[in-house]
């Protein structure tokens, strides 16, 4: 009995896959750019990368870049067809395709769609079977089902069982291994009927549409729009710009994806994602309250109500308003008792101190991306008050540090790029302090160890005697006076100076370790 069951939900499938399910052809630009080209849209995103998209009048113009991936649909109508709507947003030209009977044919416009439960229905130049749609809350724990689509390009069948519904959205939670390209394929049970449409997936479950929701959507169809036209429009474009700006995160090019996000949410104001998103990219740069409002907006865009079927869910919510809030606040109080230039100097130091984490994890473009960051932030705050000796210094040592992880890679010519400015920083914050003895003996020994990273030895030397005469208790000093005396052949004195940091700082690894990696360069 059981096999005839299976038999029987096979030959439904196979009939499905030859008259009513399609495979998708989805033609997307391949960049940022060649999407602006493409769709013709108003106001893209700036950034210097962008400016090489105006063309001359008297050139020809680019040719667009195009990339192909593959989706699953099938005929609700003659001339309907359905699919996910996050397959096809950004996507320049679509076809569908009977692949056993080898016809082909043009998607040109949308007939409607709906973000919330990720469906979008497609009107298609040419006829198919459309699939009879079942009544998706009636299904039961255990029923065999069966997905029907192209995962990869290829057509497959894929058997499953229903295993419940997901309580947060209502979709139907199933066993079945379907794949990214199964992405719009329908759900089949044994009678013949759709009762869902596969949508995404974890590594235990893979979760559909439900059947009811395509119903309301098809009876919403109004009005044919051109399918380059509809990418046009705000939200559409703004969930392009969205994905842009992931994509740019996940390359760690955080300035630029928050030039993405702004976009999105210019087009989209309620664009909960963009928010969120954007708030995690402003994490990484450590623009910690500018990142606090976007999460307070986005919890606000997605207000819980308080009822006694979500009482969990809504204490939840206002736990995390409040704890965001309290954060936000925090950092403000301490951006007014900082002031512009001394939070933006505090900001820099707390990104110099994640580069240094990161050079110890061995993760250097990391480094080198906080590293930039840090100094970024320091030129800044020198810009605002010129006069602030510390300022000088600490963007003095950032760009030494960083000199020293181009060392490492090789990067000669870059090292010694910033080991010199490194110098004109602490010569400015020299000349700008001659008072305070602490802080004139850390710029004399920022300027001795961008000297020394020069190979100007011995008047790195000279700079670390500065910095020992005036506080004779720091162990660092000795370490790198050592090392110049190491690098011109003055072993005794190299070797009394490393056995004075020692004496003074005998439980410090990390001075040590150091001096045997610049012992090696």
């Amino acid at each position: 009995m059981e096999q005839d069951k299976d038999t029987t939900l096979q030959q439904i499938a196979e009939k499905a896959l030859s008259d009513s399910v399609v495979r998708l052809e989805l033609w997307s630009p391949v960049s940022y750019h060649d999407y602006v080209i493409a769709f013709d849209v108003d106001n893209p995103t700036q950034y210097p990368e962008t400016e090489s998209i105006a063309q001359p009048s008297n050139k020809p113009k680019r040719v667009i870049e195009e990339h192909l991936k593959y989706a699953s649909g099938f005929f609700v109508e003659k001339h309907i067809i359905v699919t996910s709507f996050h397959a096809v947003t950004g996507v320049s030209s679509i076809y569908s395709e009977f692949v056993e009977k080898e016809k082909k044919f043009r998607i040109d416009s949308v007939e409607a769609y709906d973000i919330e439960n990720d469906l979008i229905l497609l009107k298609v130049d040419g006829e198919g079977v459309p699939l009879r749609l079942g009544d998706s809350s009636k299904i039961d724990p255990e029923e065999d089902i069966c997905a029907v689509g192209y995962p990869g390009g290829d057509a497959a069948i894929i058997h499953g069982t229903i295993d419940g519904i997901r309580i947060r959205d209502g979709r139907i939670r199933m066993r079945i291994e379907t794949t990214k390209g199964s992405s719009g394929c329908p759900i089949l049970n044994a009678q013949g009927n759709t009762i869902g449409v596969d949508a995404s997936g974890d590594e235990v479950y893979s979760y559909a549409i439900p059947s009811k929701t395509l119903t309301e959507l098809i009876s919403k169809v109004r009005e044919s729009i051109p399918l380059k036209e509809w990418q046009k429009l705000p939200g559409i474009r703004a969930l392009t710009e969205t994905k842009e700006g992931d994509r740019l995160q996940n390359k760690e090019d955080y300035r630029k994806a928050i030039a993405h996000y702004d976009t999105a949410i210019n087009l989209k104001p309620d664009m909960v994602k963009a928010y969120n998103h954007r708030a995690d990219a402003k994490m990484e740069l450590c623009a910690f309250g500018s990142a606090m409002k976007d999460i307070l907006t986005s919890k606000r865009l997605q207000p819980v109500q308080l009822r006694f079927d979500n009482i969990t869910k809504y204490i939840s919510w206002k736990m995390g308003w409040c704890k965001t809030l309290s954060i936000h606040i925090f950092i403000r109080l301490l951006r007014f008792m900082f002031g512009n230039c001394g939070w933006l100097r505090f900001k820099a130091h707390v990104k110099a101190g994640f580069a240094s984490g990161a050079v110890k994890r061995g993760n250097n473009s990391r480094a080198r991306r906080f590293y930039r960051e840090a100094i970024f932030d320091f030129t800044v705050a020198i810009s605002l008050k010129k006069t602030v000796a510390e300022s000088y210094n600490s963007r003095g040592w950032t760009k030494y540090r960083l000199g020293e992880l181009e060392t490492d890679e090789n990067n000669k010519s870059e090292a010694q790029k910033l080991y010199k400015e490194a110098t004109i920083d602490a010569d400015t914050a020299l000349q700008l302090q001659t008072k305070n003895s602490k802080k004139m003996a850390a710029y004399f020994h920022t300027r001795g160890a961008a000297k020394a990273g020069i190979g100007d030895h011995q008047e790195a030397i000279e700079d670390f005697n500065e910095s020992i005469r005036l506080k004779p208790k720091k162990a660092l000093f000795y370490n790198d006076r050592g090392v110049s005396n190491e690098a011109l052949g003055q072993h005794e004195a190299a070797e009394a100076d490393f056995a004075k940091a020692k004496e003074l700082d005998p439980d410090s690894k990390g001075i040590f370790k150091r001096n045997k990696k610049k012992k090696d360069r």
